[in-house]
């Protein structure tokens, strides 16, 4: 589980990565669709701190996503 969640983050990253140098509005609500289902489908890895980190990383998902309105901004 724990592997599978953190594939699926690296990949979140560099599609993110992609739609700063190909911003397209319909890719960006496909970004944030994903962001939801990585997070939410794996809200329970059974790791304390990565619960608790995942939980956090919802809560700021406005900010976190700025990238998708200004792509010039930096994706970290």
């Amino acid at each position: 589980m724990l592997s599978g969640f953190i594939d699926r983050l690296w990949h979140y990253y560099e599609l993110l990565e992609y739609f700063k140098e190909n911003p397209d509005c319909g890719f960006g609500v496909y970004l944030e669709w994903l962001f939801d289902f990585i997070f939410s489908s794996t809200a329970k890895t059974g790791y304390v701190m990565l619960d608790e980190t995942i939980a956090s990383t919802i809560k700021r998902k406005d900010r976190l996503l700025k990238v998708l309105i200004y792509p010039e901004l930096p994706v970290t």
